[in-house]
Order: structure tokens, then sequence, then C-alpha cells
């Protein structure tokens, strides 16, 4: 019997395979009683646990270190024996096959189910291999769809329906189409070009234009409501007739979403109970309860008390009420007064956010001119320049500064701030008053700690420091090597807490720290937190080995162990990538076996893992999988 190592040519491949799958199956694949499973695992491409001919033509090169197949050879055979197809090469644009039996395939390719295929059916193959085109040799349903013979099915890359060609005439979703229609299926919808003028769902539509349906993205659900359509004729929906050669767009549900048109027009807006003029280069959206979304203006229009500028959106809130515009001129608007600028309003009609025409006193401060002013919903002011030097919860902020209030009116933010000598740029802040974080103008010692310019430091609400952002230059604070860009924490009594990054190494009590492995870290006594090892270090009479990670308990001892290496610890071989915990009293609590081995009389094996109690008495064990 042939084996795959003399597969040298095209007739022993031939003899090879019938040697091999010439028994009672004879199914044209070969499996593990027929061929070695480890050439099946190596060569098999499309995770049947089988080898096909095509495959067995990858092996024989393979093994031969040689072409003995090219790339033609081997697509013509997976394309032919796979399907029992008579096959037309075309050199430019692939293959070409009739099924001389039935076939199935993934069309389209979500589908659990093959597809079947009568015989007869042609099929069209790219260079790759890949199914194209179906030429449909008999009516035949596919994805919900009743086709009809004729009909020419192409597909996209990944086995989806791109389009259909119909033929003869066909019914798509209660949809008549005449023989030729081309129906596209994209991330748009279902896509169909009318060749004449008519009627759908009431909605007449323009001849040689595509109408886009809704449909789910299997295709089968497909309820054929238009999404998309340009109008052949007028058509009037509500208190609105659009023209001819108007784009309307629709929801799901039907409702009218927007329009696009090729001239302006005078439009109806349901929430003003009046028409205004709608510019063709952006025309208008819906919300689903019919209230206008945005509208492009043509001309300067009067809406609600304001005048908005020519050939700009209005947007609307789904309430009805305006979202936001652009100002034709300085308007005052609920009192204050605004530049010919962009505004805003929440969906309760109180002002958002706008531009000051000119200094004002709003809500006891002086608000600066020439300058963007918000507000909350409930009408406090939220953000806004100051026109003056001012005084604000004990601190003064200079003329210019920008400040931002929350919604019960405590500072949270502002541009800078000199506290108590100190110079903060960009500061937040805490209800009660106190620095939330910010970053300094320059070098300060802060808390004992001297810190460069552009530090930026959090604090606690009681003052102290919460940790350090991303360090603008490497530093020794408190006797830790503190990298750039590191970020460093403190406990509430002013100890290091943990430190993300090392510029160099670190020893602490004869143990290395590698500088460039996850950080170091303490606890509020100053002991030793966790620490990755430089080199190795004995501790509770276990030799660690370097990049071991260790953790410990406040009191000192060893809390975890991630062990790099097999390690023998109070009389159990402990696995390596593995980790050890131990009790606050030294004893082990939990661990995991290198090797199968005896533990209080009873025999585990390896990987097993071991849970003890703080008196060293196992209580539970897990065998590994």
């Amino acid at each position: 019997m042939l084996q795959i190592e003399q597969v040298s040519s095209f007739e022993k491949f031939r003899n090879f395979f019938r040697q091999r799958d010439g028994g009672i199956k004879g199914d044209g694949l070969l499996d593990k009683t027929e061929i070695n499973k480890k050439i099946i695992k190596k060569f098999d491409q499309n995770g049947d646990n089988k080898l096909s001919p095509w495959e067995v033509m990858v092996a024989a090169n393979v093994f031969q270190r040689r072409i003995v197949f090219n790339h033609k050879q081997i697509i013509e055979e997976k394309i032919a024996n796979s399907n029992g197809q008579i096959l037309i090469l075309r050199q430019k644009k692939g293959y070409q096959a009739v099924l001389s039996k039935g076939a199935k395939f993934n069309v389209p390719f979500w589908n659990e189910e093959k597809t079947s295929f009568p015989k007869g059916t042609t099929v069209h193959f790219d260079k790759r291999g890949k199914l194209k085109y179906i030429l449909l040799v008999a009516d035949q349903k596919i994805s919900g769809i009743d086709l009809h013979a004729g009909t020419v099915i192409e597909l996209t890359d990944d086995g989806n329906i791109k389009s259909l060609n119909l033929w003869p005439e066909t019914k798509l979703f209660g949809l008549k189409l005449s023989r030729g229609t081309q129906a596209e299926f994209t991330f748009e919808g279902l896509e169909i070009v009318f060749e004449s003028r008519d009627k759908i769902q009431g909605i007449p539509y323009e001849k040689g234009t595509k109408v886009v349906f809704y449909y789910d993205e299997h295709v089968t659900a497909a309820n054929g409501k238009v999404k998309q359509i340009m109008l052949g004729d007028k058509f009037q929906t509500g208190k609105n007739t659009y023209p001819r050669k108007t784009t309307l767009t629709f929801y799901n549900n039907g409702h009218l979403k927007s329009a696009g048109f090729v001239s302006d027009q005078e439009v109806w807006i349901k929430q003003l109970d009046k028409k205004i003029s709608v510019s063709k280069d952006g025309g208008i959206s819906f919300y689903q309860n019919g209230n206008a979304e945005f509208v492009h203006l043509v001309g300067d229009t009067e809406i609600n008390g304001m005048t908005f500028a020519n050939w700009n959106n209005v947007w609307f809130h789904d309430n009805g009420t305006i979202r936001e515009g652009f100002l034709a001129f300085p308007q005052t608007m609920q009192g204050y007064k605004c530049q010919k600028h962009s505004v805003e309003f929440h969906s309760n009609g109180k002002l958002a956010h706008a531009w000051l025409s000119e200094d004002q006193e709003i809500q006891g401060f002086k608000c600066a001119k020439d300058n963007y002013i918000s507000f909350y919903g409930n009408g406090k002011l939220e953000r806004f320049t100051l026109a003056k030097r001012t005084k604000i919860q004990n601190m003064f902020f200079p003329e210019g500064t920008e400040v931002s209030f929350n919604e019960n009116g405590k500072l949270f933010y502002a541009e800078s701030v000199d506290i108590k000598g100190v110079r903060w740029i960009y500061p937040a802040f805490y209800e009660n008053g106190r620095l939330k974080s910010g970053s300094l103008e320059s070098s300060q010692k802060i808390q004992g700690i001297l810190f460069p310019e552009v530090t930026k430091i959090f604090f606690r609400d009681d003052g102290t420091i919460e940790y350090v952002e991303s360090l603008p230059k490497q530093q020794i604070i408190k006797k830790i090597p503190c990298a750039k860009d590191s970020f460093v924490f403190f406990h509430p009594n002013g100890r290091i807490e943990r430190v993300s990054d090392l510029f160099q190494d670190y020893q602490y009590k004869g143990m290395k720290a590698k500088w460039d492995n996850p950080g170091i870290s303490f606890h509020p006594n100053g002991r030793l937190g966790d620490i990755t090892l430089l080199e190795p270090h004995k501790l509770q009479g276990v030799l660690f080995s370097k990049n071991s990670r260790l953790s410990f308990y406040d009191n000192g001892r060893l809390h975890t162990a991630e062990l790099f290496l097999d390690l023998i610890i109070q009389g159990k071989k402990c696995s390596k990538d593995s980790v050890v915990v131990f009790w606050k009293n030294g004893k082990i609590q939990k661990c995991t076996l290198a090797i199968g081995q005896v533990v209080q009389g009873i025999h585990y094996p390896k990987g097993t893992e071991l849970c003890f109690d703080k008196n060293g008495k196992m209580f539970d064990s897990s065998e590994p999988f």
C-alpha cells in the first residue's frame, strides 16, 4: 500500500486514494482508520477530522518538499471532488461547473443546514475556490425567498447573499418584480431598482431609482416595508405634501423619518404648528412621534421668540422643545444677553449654554462677555468666566478665570488658583471646599515631599495625598526610586502604599526588587506589601528563585508566593507557575503539587490543589482535570 511520502505524481495520488478509500466506506474521504491521525491533524483544513483529496495533495507537496500539485490543480480537485461537478476552467475569472449530481453549499453562510442544489445547477468559483454565483436550474426556496429557475444568486466573500438577478417574474416579500430585476442586499437593506414608475405601499416611486426595504440580518424576516424611496409623484403624509423627486426615509413601523429635497420647501412642523422654509441642502428629520428632530433653515427664521440664522440647523428634543441652534444676531434669552453664536437648551426649555455679548451679573457673579456660559437644567450656573477678581469659598480667583460649579452650587473646578502660596493649575474641589486634585505650576514641597512642576496630585477629602499621577520625571520619594510616568500611592498616614514602576533596583531588608517588573507596595506600618525578586532569596526556610512575586502580611510573614520553579515547601513539592498561599502564622494554606505525593497518609496526583487549616491539617483537595 502506498504511503503519503510516495505520492510524487497525479497517477500515484489516484492510486493512493483508491487503495485507502477503497474499502466498505468509499466515501471520498480518509479518516483515522485509513490514514495516520497525525497526518489528519496536520492537514485537515475544514475541521471534519478527515482528509479530502485536495488536502492529500497539499500533504503530498509537504512530504515531497516540492510542488507536485500546483494551486490550479488543488483548487480544481477541491471543487470537483467535494461536489461531484463537471468542470469548465476559465483562466481569468475562476472556475465554472455544472453539477453532475446534487450538492450542498452554505448559502447563506449563517445557515446551520447547508442548502441543497439539484443536478444541473451551474455554479461559479473564483480563483481561490470561493463560491461566487449560482444559476438555478429549478424553482427553489432559499432563505425564505421563493426563487424561480433562471435566477442568478451572487454571493459575498463570506457566503452571504449579495444580489439576486430575478428570472422570470418573481414575487419577493409581497412585491411583484419583473424579469431581469436586480435585487441587492446591502448594509442599508434590500435595494431594488424599478424600471417603471409605480406605487409601493401607496408611495409613488421614480423610474430607474432604487427603493430600499427593511430586512433582518438573516434576510428571512424581511417585512417588505419601505426604508428609503425617491418619489415619482407628489405624496401627502400628515399635513405635508412632498413633491416629486423628494427622497423619503421611514422607520421600520412606517413612520416618516426624514425628507431630502431637490429644491427648498415649506414644511409644516408639528410642534410649532406652522410651516417654515427648509433647505434642499440639509432637509428635515423626524422623531417617531412626528415631532421634527432637525431642520436646515432657508433664511433667518423666528422660532419660539428667537431668530435663528440662515443655512444652519435647528435641532429639537423629542418632546418638541428646541435643543440647539445658531442665533442670527445678538439676542436676549431668558434674561441673558447672548452673542450671535450657538445656543443650547435643556428639554425643559431652560438655557443650557450660550456666549455672552456683554459682562453680566448672574446669580451673584460677574460673568465675562465673549465667553462661554452654561447652566444646569434647574437653572443654576454650571460654568463661566469671571469678569473681575472674585472670592469663592475662601479662595480668590483673578479676572479671566474659568470656574465650574456642581448642581448644589459648590465650586468643583477652576482654571487656576493660589492656595496658601501654592499655585495650582486646573484644580478640582470636594464639596467641603478642600482641594481634590491639581497640577503644580512650579516645584513645591507638599506634605514634606518636593514635587517638580506640572506634577498632578490627588488628595483625599481630609487633605492627605492619595496618589500622584504619572510623575513628570524620575525621583526618589521616601527612599523609593520612582520612575518617570509612574503612579505613586500613599496611605492616609503619609507612608507610600504602592509605586507602579521603579527606575532602578531597590533593596528591602536583603531582598532586591526588580525595577522592570510590577512595582512595589507597602503596608501602613511601613512593612513590605509585595515585591518581585531580582535574585534568589531565602524566606521562612525556603529559597525562592529570581522573578518570584511575593506578597506579605503586615507582620512581615509571607502571604503568597508566585513560583517560577518547583519548590519543596513544608514537605510538599509545590508546582512552578502556581501560587502558594500562607496563613499569617507562616503555615501553608494552599498549594499545587508538582508531583504525585503522599500527604497525611493519602496519595494525590500531580496538579492536585491542597488546602490546609491554620494548624497544618488538610481539609480539602481539588484534583486536576
